[in-house]
């Protein structure tokens, strides 16, 4: 009886026959090589190439697949549709029809995704989202035979490569979603209908793969999240902008940028990184540093020092450089008015600035970044030297030119140095190379110090020599007396500058008090919230010793009973008359 049973249920499986249909690359629409094609990983942004449409019935000697309508949706804005062909040659009825792209199709809920015919015959929807909310434009193939079979390459797709940014999604650019085939001789519906091997077509043009990553090399003095960078291209007025998808954000706490989105390897592309200078602070509320306040810290007094002591130390003819500045890159910040050579102008411009006279900054009228940054690719930062810095522009600017145009690479990594105008001492700039002036690194070792400028903030170096200063607060008689001490040690003193920070809500600066050397220049200035003040001795046998000190007035503008957390000295500069940095302590 068991065998009987199995021998009635047999022909049924044995019948049993199921429909594949794929989606399956065919090449160029035009061949470079007759009878050749085109390996679909070679094409490219541009390109026009065929997609067939394909059937297969895995038994068709009872049955034969002679109707298909057939539903698929490609990414309108990945490809142009330049048209179908009918392949079978008239031998059958033909019907297209490419609907617009403002419909989203749903799955059923009980089929899977590859079950074609469940698809087709249950719950699926389209929905009409309109242009911007559907990247799918659906597409009906209809076609029948009056008896031959439908296999093989039923359509013929003609597609063209739309010029689209970097890093699109090219997956499920072509997605059969469902279809109804049937024997119309006998009027079977085929159920087992299934997308194989291909229900999508996915390629992404290699140049469209392409990854790409900024970073500025900035030094341990300078806080890389507070400047904000992008990728721009020139448009056919020659106006910089934003390629399509690309983004304007802040730089990563080690400076880098993620420049993928709207980069390509055959456009000019600038990154353009600026200031922004915002702080989040949860404690005391979010705030903003403007662009002058950064720079009072990049150009200080030991710059000055240094600047000055490389002029006059120029032998016995005057007519040396470099007993002084170990780097070319020094010549081209001290060359702050730009005219090409580094003189007595450029270091009393230095001067004027630091001083805070008549608003004499280097950045001018406009204080922002591009009067004063400078951005050199890695390869130039490394090449400057003291021989040859002449030959490498000067200018100040916020943009970084990228080396793009390499054929064959998909990963892109760019580095950029910064330096600045003023940036003597290179203090808050990228380390130079290893390569230096041979006689300052001689003449340094005599010394006991090492030849490198790079220079600290707020007593951060350990390389540097430590001095030290004492602040002390006090209210009396109804004002609040900040005094500033020094403790110099065994070094010369040439130059300290100070940064003393205070709380303007609280407290309205008054006036400041020197006690220095009657050759010492001194300074102080209001900046809203901090005073900037120190002292320079430009030449002679005097120096800034032991008694040297300040005493900054303030009236309250609240009733104050102590003043903790009133003023803090947030930042220090210091230089001996070698010109050497030093750290300088508050203690």
């Amino acid at each position: 009886m068991k065998k009987l049973l199995f021998l009635l249920l047999f022909p049924i499986f044995a019948f049993s026959q199921s429909i594949t249909i794929s989606v399956d690359y065919a090449g160029l629409i035009v061949e470079p090589v007759e009878n050749e094609i085109t390996p679909v990983t070679d094409l490219e942004i541009g390109d026009e190439f065929y997609i067939d449409i394909t059937m297969d019935n895995s038994d068709n000697s009872e049955r034969k697949a002679t109707y298909a309508d057939i539903w698929f949706t490609f990414k309108n804005d990945a490809f142009e549709y330049l048209g179908v062909i009918n392949p079978l040659d008239g031998t059958n009825n033909w019907y297209t029809y490419q609907w617009p792209s403002i419909y989203q199709f749903n799955n059923s809920s009980t089929a899977t995704v590859d079950d074609l015919y469940g698809q087709y015959y249950t719950d699926h929807t389209w929905s009409s989202v309109g242009d911007e909310n559907s990247d799918h434009a659906p597409m009906q193939i209809r076609t029948q035979t009056a008896g031959p079979e439908l296999t093989g390459t039923v359509a013929r797709l003609k597609f063209k490569y739309k010029q689209v940014q970097n890093g699109f999604d090219f997956s499920e650019s072509v997605f059969l979603r469902k279809a109804s085939v049937r024997d119309n001789t006998t009027g079977y519906l085929f159920t087992d209908v299934k997308a194989f091997p291909n229900q999508t077509f996915d390629n992404a043009p290699a140049s469209t793969t392409v990854t790409a990553q900024f970073k500025v090399l900035f030094p341990s003095t300078l806080d890389a999240t507070l400047f904000s960078a992008g990728i721009y291209t020139p448009d056919s007025d020659n106006t910089w902008v934003q390629p399509t998808g690309a983004i304007y954000e802040n730089l990563s706490s080690t400076g880098t940028l993620n420049v993928t989105q709207g980069f390509n390897i055959t456009d000019d592309f600038a990154v353009i990184t600026n200031w922004d200078g915002y702080v989040v602070d949860a404690e005391n509320g979010d705030y903003t540093i403007p662009f002058s306040e950064q720079y009072d810290e990049i150009v200080t007094i030991s710059d000055v020092v240094l600047a000055f002591n490389e002029l006059a130390n120029r032998g016995i003819n005057m007519d040396e450089t470099g007993n002084e500045f170990n780097y070319g890159i020094q010549y081209m910040n001290a060359d702050v008015n730009g005219d090409g050579s580094f003189d007595d102008q450029d270091t009393y411009l230095m001067l004027a600035h630091v001083l805070d006279s008549d608003n004499s900054s280097l950045l001018g009228a406009n204080p922002a970044m591009v009067m004063a940054s400078k951005f050199y690719s890695k390869a130039d930062w490394d090449a400057i030297t003291i021989s040859n810095y002449s030959q490498y522009p000067n200018g100040t600017t916020l943009m970084s030119f990228l080396d793009n145009k390499v054929a064959n690479t998909q990963q892109f990594s760019f580095e950029s140095a910064i330096t600045w105008k003023g940036d003597v001492n290179l203090s808050h700039s990228t380390a130079p190379p290893a390569a230096v002036n041979t006689s300052a690194i001689a003449k340094s070792a005599s010394l006991g110090v090492l030849a490198s400028p790079q220079a600290a903030r707020f007593a951060i170096n350990p390389d540097l020599i430590t001095i030290s200063s004492g602040l002390v607060t006090e209210l009396k008689d109804g004002k609040v007396y900040a005094t500033v001490t020094l403790d110099p040690g065994t070094q010369e003193i040439a130059g300290l500058q100070y940064k003393l920070s205070y709380d303007n809500t609280k407290l309205t600066f008054d006036s400041i008090n020197f006690e220095t050397v009657n050759t010492s220049t001194n300074f102080g200035s209001n900046k809203q919230n901090y005073v900037k003040f120190g002292s320079f001795i430009k030449s002679g046998d005097e120096v800034l010793s032991e008694s040297t000190k300040y005493t900054l007035i303030f009236t309250p503008k609240v009733q104050l009973t102590n003043t903790l957390g009133l003023i803090v000295i947030s930042n220090t500069d210091a230089a001996n008359k070698k010109g050497q940095q030093l750290n300088l302590e508050i203690k």
